[in-house]
């Protein structure tokens, strides 16, 4: 559902992540930010805005509306308990219009910045 590339961290902050997203069709898109060592939630736990057996994240958001396809869309943590100069794992989900979702949600591994002002984020691979 994610175009090649998507999605992507696009800053982190002390108290909040934003990332961009493109889809190949219409649909939803929803997420949570879990501390690294957290297990990884299921499709259905990112849509119910939780981590893995319920655990309440960190941040989250969603439903975010994709109304075009092939266009980029912005979002960003609601809700959070994000910590300065914290390295957090940050879980996405698509959901079309027709309810299909994928089998696993897509993990984005970002650093939270120091003090109140907005920088840019540590990025590392996901190996």
């Amino acid at each position: 559902m994610f175009i090649g590339g998507f999605p992507v961290i696009k800053s982190a902050t002390d108290i909040d992540v934003s990332f961009d997203v493109q889809l190949l069709t219409t649909g939803v898109v929803y997420f949570v930010a879990l501390e690294i060592t957290d297990t990884e939630p299921t499709t259905n736990e990112v849509v119910a805005l939780t981590g893995a057996g319920g655990v309440a994240p960190i941040a989250s958001g969603g439903p975010v509306n994709i109304v075009q396809e092939l266009t980029t869309v912005t979002a960003t943590t609601t809700n959070g308990r994000l910590q300065p100069v914290h390295h957090y794992h940050l879980y996405v989900v698509a959901v079309d219009t027709q309810g299909n979702g994928q089998d696993a949600p897509r993990q984005l591994p970002f650093s939270t910045s120091e003090g109140t002002q907005a920088g840019l984020l540590g990025v590392y691979p996901i190996s």
